[in-house]
């Protein structure tokens, strides 16, 4: 066999063997680049939904008027709606899969849900089922701040994700939020 034989037998091997070996580390960085953006998509968007819920909406139901101040609004879920019905596999891949489900599902989706529900009824089924809604909705909205108060102040939820796209005053009521309902967790077991 000629010397340039074997040179280009030696090349089209070592070729195949390095794009055969190159091709899953490909793979892997671009899976977790695709799982990166879909958690931070994620986090933003809870974000976004405490940040309204916390600032923009009625704490109490005397605030509460139909027409008014309606959050549902300014409550996302597309990235989390999306990640469901395209993003499956890579969404469960993430550790806090689990709680993002919690929150969204027991909090923001039901509230939203409740708003849908009202508004497609008349003013007088209304006005009768709006006393209830406001039960669900105060309860929904107070679970999913706790919840995300402390589960961003117990780190369960990646800090360094949130605080980029979260301002100073944010930040120290979600501190303040998720430490008080921890504690008053905590005392709540000790005397049970």
């Amino acid at each position: 066999m000629s010397e340039s034989v074997l040179i280009a037998l030696v090349s089209a091997l070592s070729g195949f063997i390095v794009a055969f070996l190159a091709e899953p580390v490909k793979t892997y960085f671009q899976n977790r680049a695709k799982l990166m953006n879909l958690r931070i998509a994620l986090y933003k968007e809870l974000a976004i939904n405490y940040i309204v819920l916390d600032k923009l909406a009625p704490d109490d139901a005397s605030q509460f008027k139909w027409g008014g101040n309606n959050p549902s609004y300014a409550l996302r879920t597309e990235c989390y709606k999306h990640a469901l019905e395209s993003e499956y596999s890579t969404f469960y891949q993430m550790k806090d899969a689990n709680l993002i489900n919690l929150m969204m599902g027991i909090g923001i989706i039901q509230i939203i849900e409740g708003f849908n529900y009202l508004r497609n009824l008349s003013d007088e089924q209304r006005s009768s089922a709006f006393p209830q809604f406001i039960e669900m909705y105060l309860n929904n909205s107070t679970n999913f701040k706790n919840m995300f108060a402390s589960a961003f102040y117990h780190q369960r939820l990646d800090r360094k994700i949130i605080t980029d796209f979260i301002n100073k005053p944010t930040y120290e009521s979600l501190m303040k939020r998720g430490k008080e309902y921890l504690a008053s967790h905590a005392s709540e077991e000790s005397t049970n």
